[in-house]
C-alpha cells in the first residue's frame, strides 16, 4: 500500500497498489505521514492545534487511534521512526521560538526527550534516521528572511546530526541555502540533500559527517523532496517548479 496525506482536504489517501483502489482516512493534518516498519500504524502531525499534536492511525482497519499531544514541537510537521518502530522523531517549533527534535516512545507514546537544535531558524525541516538507528539528520535552513541572497535565505544551512544513544548533537554539516529534503543511500554510506535557494544537492558522507561534493542542478530549480532508488543508483529530487529534475 501507498499513503499520501492531503492536508488542504484534511485526508490520508489509502492506494492498494494491487487492485489500484484508494479510500481514505478523515484527519486534520499538516504534514508527510511515515508508517512503522511493521506497517500496522501510520504517524502524521497537526499544527492547527495548541500545542500541535501527532496522529496515530491504525492501518489495519483506517482510522484514527489516537492523539499524541505535541507542546514541543508545538508545530510536527517532519516526522521519522526508527528502523526497529520503538521510536518517533519529530522536527518542529519548541515553545520560546526556538527549534528542535522530540524523541516519542511508540509503546505508550510517551516523550523521551526534547533536543534543542536551532535558536533561530526559518524552521527545521526534513527528518530522517539511518539504518541501524544510530544516527538521526535534521535539516535546518537558518534564519529567514532577513538580507542576501535572494528571498532572504542564508547562503548556508546546516544538517544536524543526533545521536541517539544520549540524544544529543553530535555535529552539524554546513550544507547549500535552504536544506528541505533527506535521503540515505540504501546502506547507509551517503546522505543527499536538497538545497532550494542554492538550486543544488549536496551529498554527504555519514562515516566522516562531510560534504563529498555538491550537484548543481541549474538556476531557477527549487528543489525540494529526494528520494533514492533501492539499488541506489539513481536519485529523484521534486522541484516546485516542473514534476521532476
Amino acid at each position: 500500500k501507498a499513503y499520501i496525506s492531503d492536508r488542504g482536504l484534511d485526508v490520508v489517501y489509502v492506494v492498494d497498489t494491487a487492485t489500484q483502489t484508494v479510500s481514505q482516512i478523515a484527519v486534520d493534518n499538516d504534514g508527510e505521514i511515515v508508517v512503522s516498519p511493521d506497517g500496522t500504524k501510520g504517524y502524521i502531525g497537526n499544527c492547527g492545534s495548541d500545542p500541535g499534536v501527532i496522529w496515530v492511525l491504525n492501518l489495519t482497519n483506517n482510522t484514527v487511534s489516537t492523539s499524541i499531544p505535541t507542546p514541543q514541537p508545538s508545530c510536527p510537521f517532519f516526522l521519522a521512526v526508527s528502523p526497529d518502530g520503538s521510536k518517533l522523531y519529530a522536527s518542529g517549533t519548541f515553545n520560546g521560538g526556538s527549534y528542535g527534535v522530540t524523541v516519542i516512545n511508540t509503546a505508550n507514546n510517551a516523550i523521551l526527550a526534547n533536543i534543542p537544535i536551532a535558536v533561530d531558524s526559518l524552521s527545521l525541516q526534513d527528518i530522517l534516521v539511518n539504518n541501524d538507528g544510530s544516527r538521526v539528520y535534521v535539516a535546518d535552513p537558518g534564519p529567514c528572511c532577513g538580507g542576501v541572497p535572494p528571498l532572504g535565505f542564508p547562503a548556508i544551512g546546516k544538517v544536524y546530526v543526533i545521536n541517539t544513544s544520549t540524544n544529543t548533537v553530535l555535529t552539524n554539516i554546513s550544507v547549500g541555502g535552504t536544506p528541505v529534503g533527506l535521503a540515505l543511500t540504501p546502506n547507509g554510506s551517503k546522505l543527499y540533500v536538497a538545497n532550494q535557494e542554492s538550486s543544488s544537492v549536496s551529498v554527504i558522507s555519514t562515516a566522516t559527517n562531510t560534504v563529498l561534493t555538491t550537484i548543481n542542478l541549474g538556476a531557477g530549480k527549487k528543489p525540494s523532496l529526494i528520494k533514492i532508488t533501492p539499488d541506489g543508483t539513481k536519485a529523484f529530487v521534486l522541484n516546485q517548479t516542473a514534476p521532476i529534475e
